[in-house]
C-alpha cells in the first residue's frame, strides 16, 4: 500500500492551480459581462433569506457561471500560489492581496458564517487591458438570521481589511459593499 505524500498532493494540487490559471488567462471575458454576472449574483445573494424559489433557481446558475469565470482554492497557501501564478505581481503586492483576501476570511468565519474559500477572476477591461478580481468566498447566511443581520455582517466582511491590517486599504469593492448596505439599514 502507497502511503500518503503531502508534499507529492501539495505538488498535484499546485500544478492542477496552474493549469486553472493558465485556461482563466486564455478564456477571460470582458469587463461588462463580468460584471453584469457580479452584479446580479450579489443582488440575489444580498436578498438572502428573501429570495424567491425562482431566485434560488436563477442563483445557483449564476454561481456556476461564474465559478466558470475564474480559479477558486479552498487554502490560503494556494491562494498565494495563485496569485503568484499570474505573473506579474512583486512579491510585495502578492502578500498586500493575501493579507487583504485574509482579513475577509477571518472576519467571515468570526461571524460564524463559512468560509469556503478564495477566488481570482480575471477579465480584460475596454482598453484591452487585463484585470482581476480577488475575493474571499462565504457560504450562505445561517438560516436564522433577520436582514438586518445579514448586513450588518455584509458590512462587518467589508471593513475587515482595516480592521485587521491598518496598511490594507478597502478595495472599491468592498466600499461598494459597506454603502450598500448602509443605505438598506437606513431604509
Amino acid at each position: 500500500m502507497e502511503t500518503f505524500n503531502p508534499q507529492k498532493n501539495q505538488e498535484e494540487r499546485f500544478a492542477q492551480i496552474k493549469s486553472e490559471i493558465e485556461h482563466m488567462k486564455a478564456n477571460r471575458v470582458s469587463k461588462e459581462e463580468f460584471e453584469e454576472v457580479l452584479a446580479r449574483s450579489k443582488v440575489l445573494a444580498e436578498k438572502g433569506v428573501n429570495r424567491t424559489e425562482e431566485e434560488n433557481i436563477e442563483k445557483d446558475a449564476l454561481k456556476t457561471k461564474f465559478e466558470n469565470l475564474g480559479v477558486f482554492v479552498k487554502t490560503l497557501p494556494e491562494f498565494r500560489y495563485a496569485v503568484g501564478c499570474l505573473g506579474y505581481y512583486s512579491e510585495k503586492k502578492v502578500e498586500g492581496l493575501v493579507s487583504h483576501e485574509n482579513a475577509h476570511a477571518n472576519k467571515i468565519e468570526s461571524l460564524g458564517v463559512e468560509h469556503v474559500g478564495y477566488g481570482i477572476i480575471s477579465f480584460i477591461d475596454k482598453n484591452g487591458k487585463e484585470e482581476e478580481y480577488f475575493f474571499a468566498k462565504r457560504g450562505e447566511f445561517p438560516e436564522e438570521w433577520t436582514r438586518e443581520e445579514e448586513l450588518v455582517a455584509l458590512k462587518q466582511m467589508a471593513q475587515a481589511p482595516e480592521e485587521y491590517e491598518s496598511n490594507q486599504p478597502l478595495s472599491d469593492g468592498d466600499k461598494d459593499q459597506i454603502k450598500k448596505a448602509n443605505d438598506e439599514l437606513l431604509k
